[in-house]
């Protein structure tokens, strides 16, 4: 039986620690499920050496003009980021309304619409906050929780055991 997968999707741009600091949190509860994990902070992280670097680059790219280089490293990320939105066997997305998540949205489309993948998406803030077209996007084929609790209980009776079979 293959690995299961996840992608990690959520604000990195507009995140203050460039979306890390949750992921890295995260990742290894779910390595403990056996569930292998796709963090598109790592990569950058490894180009840039950290997210803030990443982050700065390519605001100096748009602010020089420099949109050949712009264009050059974003459809790096984005094609990369898609090709693991349809590798992984469902998303995990944290939502901060108060931050743009214009990748993130893109992502969860990609995920619900084309691929029929399942997005779990934690968010605190109140269903009433939320984009009503994103809201309903992630209710297409999607479940809302509202802590990590509630994320990794449910992750641990759906996946846990058909992971631990796999080692």
């Amino acid at each position: 039986m293959a690995k299961i997968t996840t992608y990690l999707a959520g604000a990195i741009q507009s995140a203050k620690d460039g979306g890390v600091k949750w992921r890295e949190t995260l990742t290894p509860k779910l390595q403990e499920l056996g569930i292998e994990v796709l963090d598109p902070t790592s990569w950058e992280s490894e180009e840039f050496g950290t997210m803030e670097a990443a982050k700065d680059t390519i605001k100096g790219y748009i602010l020089s003009g420099n949109w050949e280089k712009f264009d050059e490293y974003m459809d790096k990320i984005i094609d990369r980021d898609i090709k693991c939105v349809r590798k992984a066997d469902f998303l995990i997305v944290f939502i901060d309304t108060d931050l743009k998540i214009g990748g993130t949205s893109c992502e969860l489309w990609e995920a619900v619409e084309h691929c029929k993948t399942p997005v779990y998406v934690v968010c605190y803030d109140p269903k009433s906050d939320w984009n009503v077209w994103l809201l309903r996007t992630v209710r297409r084929n999607g479940q809302l929780f509202e802590n990590w609790t509630q994320l990794m209980d449910f992750l641990t009776e759906k996946y846990g055991k058909r992971s631990k079979r796999n080692d």
